[in-house]
Formats: structure tokens, C-alpha cells, sequence
């Protein structure tokens, strides 16, 4: 069964519907991504797979692309097998204009981040990872 992940190429526009988005959701994760992320191409890939395999009624994972191309961003959402996912996207903006990365101080991709219902990061990395792969079916 295909999970969705709602991937989003965000804007300052955007910044409050995401944080309205993230305020609703009780188990949220935020994926900072972008498509020249060699990194990116080996764990999102890895991500997914692990993904189809949990209970996806219990969490959301929000995907936040820094793309500044959108040729470069649709060539990976496609090779990344996520072009059948919820896509939501605008203008670019890169690492620079991003709200987002800039309330989690995101200086790298990719970065997983788990948050409450108050948008608060309550783990990083391989620790969010570790709490995202507790949510089995």
C-alpha cells in the first residue's frame, strides 16, 4: 500500500499554512530535502521503504524541498519514486528565504526532524528516525 508524504516547495507565503498544518498534527515529522543532495538520493529512498512499512495513520511527515530549479526538483521527486506522494509547492527560495529552516536552525540536508503539536523540535536526526520507526502496523 503506497504511504503519502506530503512534500512541500516552500515559500514565506507558505510558512503559516505549514505551521497550521503542523499545529494540527499530534506526530509530525519535517524531512529537509533538496534534489542535488547526494545524501538525499541514498536515505529518502531508504525513508520510503521504511515508510510502507509502518502505520502511517499515526504520523505525518511533511517534505520540504530547498530547491531553487524546479526541472532539478521534479527530475528527483520522480527518480526518488515520489511523484505518486501529495506534492505542494510554489516559488523558490532555497536555505536562504526558508522560514522553516530557519526556526530549526536546519544547516544541512537531509535532516528528519520530529515536533509536537506546537510545532516544538523534540528530536533530530537518527533519534527522530528511532521515533519514527516505532509507529509499526
Amino acid at each position: 500500500m503506497l504511504r503519502k508524504i506530503t512534500i512541500i516547495y516552500l515559500t514565506f507565503i507558505y510558512y503559516t499554512q505549514v505551521n497550521a498544518q503542523i499545529s494540527s498534527q499530534k506526530q509530525q515529522f519535517l524531512l529537509f530535502w533538496r534534489s542535488d543532495c547526494e545524501v538525499c538520493h541514498i536515505a529518502i529512498p531508504q525513508l520510503v521503504k521504511k515508510i510502507e512499512r509502518l502505520d502511517s495513520n499515526k504520523f505525518t511527515i511533511t517534505a520540504i524541498s530547498f530547491d531553487t530549479d524546479s526541472s532539478n526538483y521534479y527530475k528527483a521527486v520522480k527518480e526518488l519514486s515520489m511523484q505518486n506522494f501529495v506534492l505542494k509547492y510554489n516559488f523558490k527560495e532555497g536555505y536562504a528565504g526558508n522560514q522553516l529552516a530557519k526556526k530549526y536552525h536546519i544547516t544541512k540536508t537531509p535532516t528528519l526532524i520530529y515536533i509536537n503539536e506546537q510545532g516544538d523540535m523534540l528530536a533530530e536526526g537518527n533519534e527522530a528516525f528511532k521515533i519514527l520507526s516505532g509507529f509499526k502496523n
